[in-house]
């Protein structure tokens, strides 16, 4: 497939997503820039699976348009100064994920509603676990909790789409690199830190941890980030994520894998110059 060809398929997906997602008093939670790594993971899952053009198209739009509404009601408690999750964020979440019903429905592909049903719950019970969960005494963990959460929805069309290995393993391993690429919650308000910000708890000392208690989301976090080479430590991460992944590309269709090595391209491309801040959650 050409790249021209690659490029109008990409683009006729985010074109679907927006369609979806378009509601004049939503904009504010359908503005941001669409996640090209994560449509790239589903779609070449579709693509694996032996799915034609429109209906993986149809596939990734759908799975994003769930991990959108989950993400949306996290949205504003990582916030600066953020009390909780506004009632129009609720909405603006549950009208995103509900239009996958339509989509998939508008396909054929009514069996895979379930699948993204369950999915949806179980990212919402890993959720609330991480809520309590005490990641000083277990960060390892914790890690492992969050990646799963990353790709909770997306773990569901293993058994949706009958993938078998190395599915699996490649899905786990983009989990992680995901939760990754969410760079720095603590200096952006977030309530729960990020797999940066444990690289960062773990290298300082007693007094810059009670900074960091104290300043969340002041200049003094994100120099912390700097000091202890945060953006360097996550590129590295995702440098051995991508290895692992790509390690596996052979045994794949040709258009599962270049779907894959476009996902790894993109959160390379975007930690080739880091920002130490989250954009959002």
């Amino acid at each position: 497939m050409l790249l021209t060809d690659w490029e109008m398929e990409m683009r006729s997906i985010e074109k679907m997503i927006a369609r979806e997602m378009n509601h004049p008093e939503l904009r504010q939670w359908s503005s941001e820039p669409l996640d090209r790594s994560l449509i790239w993971l589903i779609w070449s899952m579709g693509a694996s699976a032996g799915l034609g053009s429109a209906l993986r198209a149809a596939v990734a739009a759908a799975v994003y348009l769930v991990h959108r509404g989950l993400e949306v009601h996290e949205v504003e408690r990582a916030q600066p100064g953020g009390g909780g999750v506004s009632a129009t964020a609720v909405l603006a979440g549950d009208f995103f994920s509900s239009k996958y019903y339509l989509l998939l429905a508008k396909y054929g592909l009514v069996s895979l509603v379930g699948v993204l049903s369950g999915g949806v719950r179980r990212v919402n019970e890993l959720k609330v676990r991480r809520r309590s969960w005490r990641w000083e005494e277990d960060p390892e963990g914790y890690v492992a909790l969050c990646a799963e959460i990353e790709t909770g929805v997306v773990r569901g069309l293993l058994r949706g789409l009958s993938l078998r290995d190395p599915w699996p393993e490649i899905v786990r391993a983009a989990g992680r690199g995901f939760a990754l690429v969410r760079g720095g919650e603590w200096g952006h308000g977030g309530a729960l830190p990020s797999l940066m910000d444990l690289h960062v708890w773990a290298s300082t000392t007693a007094e810059e941890r009670r900074a960091l208690e104290e300043s969340e989301g002041s200049g003094r976090v994100r120099a912390l980030y700097a000091k202890y080479n945060a953006g360097d430590w996550v590129t590295d991460q995702l440098t051995e994520v991508c290895s692992s992944i790509r390690s596996r590309l052979a045994s794949l269709p040709r258009l599962g894998a270049e779907g894959l090595e476009r996902m790894c391209s993109e959160w390379e491309a975007a930690w080739a110059s880091w920002v130490p801040v989250a954009k959002e959650r």
